[in-house]
C-alpha cells in the first residue's frame, strides 16, 4: 500500500500510539488498516504561513536578499537549496515534553568536527522543558558561559550566511516556528 498506492517520500510508517499522536499533533494524517499492526502517516499540512521575504535586521548589497520565515522546512529548504550536496545533512529532532517543538541540526558530513557534532546533540538531548518557543531559548540552554567575550553562537536571518558557515565546518540549528 505505502509504495503503490501512496507514493511519495513523505509517507511513514507508525508502529506505536504515541508515534500515532506526534505525528497527527504535528498535522499529518494517519491512515489505518484493519488487520495491520502498523498505520501509515502522510504529511498533509497545509496551514497559512509568511512567505520567504527581504532580511530585515542584517542589510544586504551584494548577494540574496532573502531571509528565513516561521516555517520550519522552508527554512532548511532554504539552505538546502544553495547547498546542494549529498554530504549536507540535516537530523530532525524534537524537545519539548508537553508540546514537542522540532529541532534541526544541519551540518556537512566529513567536514564538521565529529566531537562539536557529537556536543550539540548531547546538549540538545539533555534538555528537559515542557515547550520550547523559540531559538533564543534553545541557545540559553546550551550555553555555557553567557558573559564569554567569544560568541560561541551566531543568530541570522540570512539562509547564505548559514550556508557559508557550513562550508566552514559549523554546525547550525534550526527550531521550528521560530
Amino acid at each position: 500500500i505505502k509504495e503503490n498506492l501512496l507514493p511519495g517520500n513523505q509517507v511513514m510508517e507508525l508502529k506505536t500510539w504515541k508515534e500515532v499522536t506526534e505525528s497527527i499533533l504535528a498535522g499529518s494524517t494517519v491512515v489505518f488498516f484493519e488487520g495491520v499492526a502498523t498505520a501509515l502517516s502522510v504529511e498533509t499540512k497545509g496551514w497559512e504561513h509568511r512567505m520567504v521575504g527581504v532580511s530585515q535586521t542584517e542589510a544586504v548589497v551584494r548577494g540574496p536578499h532573502d531571509a528565513f520565515t516561521e516555517n520550519f522546512r522552508a527554512n532548511t529548504g532554504l539552505v538546502r537549496s544553495r547547498l546542494r550536496s549529498t554530504k549536507l545533512i540535516t537530523e530532525i529532532t524534537q524537545i519539548g515534553e508537553l508540546a514537542s517543538t522540532d529541532i534541526a541540526i544541519m551540518y556537512i558530513d566529513g567536514l564538521a568536527n565529529e566531537r562539536l557534532i557529537a556536543e550539540v546533540k548531547r546538549r540538545i538531548k539533555s534538555i528537559k522543558v515542557d515547550y520550547m518557543p523559540d531559538s533564543g531559548l534553545l541557545e540559553q540552554f546550551m550555553e555555557d558561559d553567557p558573559i564569554s567575550v567569544f560568541p560561541r553562537f551566531l543568530s541570522t536571518e540570512r539562509p547564505d550566511r548559514v550556508a557559508y558557515g557550513l562550508t566552514e565546518g559549523q554546525v547550525a540549528i534550526f527550531v521550528g516556528q521560530s
